[in-house]
């Protein structure tokens, strides 16, 4: 009779403990992390969890054409209240505005990590809540050692990392060019004796780092891919080209008007992807 009651009073309270709405990591049952894909998917009321953000974006000439992009967008969209602002100082930081500024020197990539990493710290920290930078294509040429600069990248990073923990940084892809196959004789000539054409050496390079990028950091931290943004076409076709029997990307000759900064079309092309990235941050 006893073990028939206890046998009773384990089922009842297996019953209830089952029937418990369980609540995972601590949070609301209900709380939900909604990730977009598309920019015509995000709704007002994340764009304005964003506007409660500070931003830092160091660049040079590609950065303007995504920032003129984001411009645009903003205007037509007229429901996103972020602000852009270029300004070379920490203290400009605020909610709802996005701050950038020249970074470094075009063909000097250490210039602009190093010049990254010291405004982070200018001042003691940092005080924007996400921070990033880009390289521009032209950093990389067929002599650049890939693997030294992204040893000096990850380490620089982490870092960073470590002395602002209220900081989001975001990964970006470097930016890649078109290439230019020639015409007429030297055209022929390259593709009868397999010489690379125009880019090629470059993209590859450029190619090399953002394997790097995406290997160590995509899935993990925030990234912003430029570089397969910029080398897929509408349709979702990849403009590429091969090199020693392997595969690499390339600009679409779409988005640009002199094979590497951005037209109207590529800049709203990547500019769109650009508000995506931060909008899924919060």
């Amino acid at each position: 009779m006893i073990l028939k009651q206890k046998t009773k009073i384990i089922v009842q309270l297996m019953f209830i403990f089952f029937s418990l709405p369980i609540a995972c990591s601590g949070g609301a049952m209900n709380e939900q992390v909604v990730h977009y894909e598309k920019y015509s998917d995000v709704p007002d009321d994340a764009w304005q969890k964003l506007a409660k953000k500070s931003i830092y974006f160091g660049h040079q000439s590609v950065g303007f054409n995504i920032l003129d992009g984001v411009n645009e967008l903003i205007k037509e969209k007229n429901n996103i209240p972020l602000k852009i602002e270029e300004a070379e100082t920490p203290k400009m930081f605020q909610p709802g505005v996005l701050i950038h500024s020249r970074l470094g020197e075009n063909r000097l990539p250490d210039s602009k990590l190093n010049g990254f990493v010291k405004l982070v710290n200018k001042d003691g920290k940092s005080s924007a809540d996400i921070m990033f930078f880009k390289f521009c294509y032209i950093d990389f040429s067929e002599k650049t050692d890939v693997e030294a600069l992204f040893k000096d990248y990850q380490k620089a990073f982490e870092q960073l990392k470590k002395e602002n923990p209220k900081t989001t940084f975001v990964h970006l892809t470097t930016p890649l060019t078109t290439i230019k196959q020639g015409e007429g004789v030297k055209g022929w000539i390259k593709r009868i004796i397999g010489r690379p054409f125009d880019g090629e050496s470059e993209n590859i390079k450029r190619h090399e780092f953002n394997e790097m990028i995406r290997t160590t950091y995509s899935g993990k931290e925030p990234l912003f891919d430029i570089a397969k943004i910029e080398s897929t076409f509408p349709d979702g076709r990849r403009s590429t080209f091969e090199s020693d029997g392997k595969t690499y990307y390339s600009l679409v000759p779409d988005y640009t008007y002199d094979g590497g900064h951005l037209n109207e079309i590529g800049k709203k092309i990547v500019a769109e992807q650009f508000l995506v990235t931060l909008v899924n941050l919060v």
